[in-house]
């Protein structure tokens, strides 16, 4: 039996569409007990509990529909409720549809039993069930899931206490598959937590294998490391090109970095108008350094005709974020009127607060300032 959520009537089979309103028709059941129409997914009626012949229902309501019996075909129909494809997007509807698949030991589908359950999507959620799916589709050699097992056992999640080791074991048996989450995470594992003659060397190999596949922190990465000469030898060249690449796809640490590049001549020439346009790319991204460095241009005209209100509207905005460089100039603008209306309690606000941020011209400056507010103020 087909029914029609839109008319509320129940129809024959062999029809894919409802013949009242064309709308596409759903397989369901009527049950025994209660005789309410419900979806032939359910083992025990919604309404009343009563346990239905899901074997009956199988057979039944899906002759025209001979894929349902594979463990691929459930788990397309699982894909269609998941993403609502073709029909009503239904977390619980694919939840169901997934597990009879997984149940045949679908290594895809044990993947997505396991996600559903760790982040509560269309179940309850369970850390101690996601990883057991996970696990049987890790166990069959499936990446995602592979990584998903490393990233539990790394936090703890469902489990008495984390377990680096396992999570080091199952992350390197994802990486050697090409998943690129897993190099990534990797090549951080050995950046940060591992303290071995080799580690910076992996550490780069792996970066730069999840680089290759565009994965933006790995470039970032690799773009560092290849600055730095950890790992691999100095080469600021190829650093440069790293940086454009991540820089490009609005990474803002790295719009930064491209920007020093330019304005210092580091791995490419001196070019302080690119530097004042990249600077301004990550200034527009609340990057603190970028917003001074676009300060400083502005006021001393580098890369960009001279402005001192704009060039005070950006140093405020990065001493807001607490840059001491910044605050100190601030402090300066609002004592010369440069920019801005002098105001003697502001300057002196901003030069404490720089000092107070280590800025040492201001530490300095603070104790003479009273003498020059008086100078300038009289």
């Amino acid at each position: 039996m087909k029914y029609c959520n839109k008319c509320k009537k129940s129809f024959s089979v062999e029809f894919e569409f409802c013949p009242m309103c064309g709308s596409r028709l759903e397989a369901h059941i009527e049950c025994p007990n209660c005789k309410k129409i419900i979806d032939v997914a359910f083992k025990f009626c919604p309404y009343c509990g009563f346990e239905l012949d899901s074997a009956n229902s199988d057979e039944t309501d899906y002759p025209d529909k001979p894929h349902l019996k594979s463990k691929e075909g459930l788990y397309d129909f699982a894909e269609n409720y998941y993403y609502g494809i073709g029909v009503k997007k239904n977390l619980e509807k694919a939840f169901i549809w997934y597990m009879k698949a997984a149940e045949q030991n679908y290594d895809k589908a044990q993947y997505k039993v396991g996600f559903m359950y760790h982040n509560g999507e269309g179940v309850e959620k369970d850390f101690g069930e996601a990883f057991d799916w996970y696990m049987k589709a890790a166990k069959q050699g499936h990446a995602k899931a592979q990584f998903a097992v490393a990233e539990m056992y790394f936090y703890g999640e469902g489990m008495n206490y984390p377990n680096t080791e396992e999570a080091f074991s199952w992350s390197k048996k994802s990486a050697e598959q090409g998943f690129v989450k897993a190099q990534y995470w990797l090549g951080k594992f050995y950046y940060y937590e591992t303290h071995y003659a080799d580690s910076y060397i992996k550490a780069y190999n792996y970066f730069m294998e999840a680089a290759k596949q565009g994965h933006v922190e790995a470039q970032f990465m690799v773009a560092e490391m290849l600055s730095k000469g950890e790992g691999v030898e100095v080469d600021l060249e190829e650093a440069f090109v790293w940086y454009m690449e991540v820089a490009k796809q609005n990474h803002v640490e790295a719009q930064y970095k491209v920007g020093d590049a330019y304005n210092l001549g580091i791995g490419v020439g001196e070019n302080h108008k690119k530097a004042f346009t990249w600077y301004m790319k990550a200034a527009k991204q609340n990057h603190a350094n970028a917003q001074y460095e676009v300060g400083y241009m502005y006021y001393n005209g580098v890369g960009v005709i001279s402005n001192l209100e704009k060039a005070f509207d950006w140093y405020m905005e990065a001493a807001k974020q607490n840059h001491a460089n910044a605050q100190y100039e601030v402090s300066k603008m609002y004592l010369y009127g440069q920019g801005v209306s002098r105001n003697q309690n502001k300057a002196l606000t901003w030069c404490k607060k720089a000092a107070k941020n280590g800025n040492r011209e201001a530490k300095t400056y603070l104790k003479s300032l009273p003498k020059i507010i008086k100078k300038v103020f009289t």
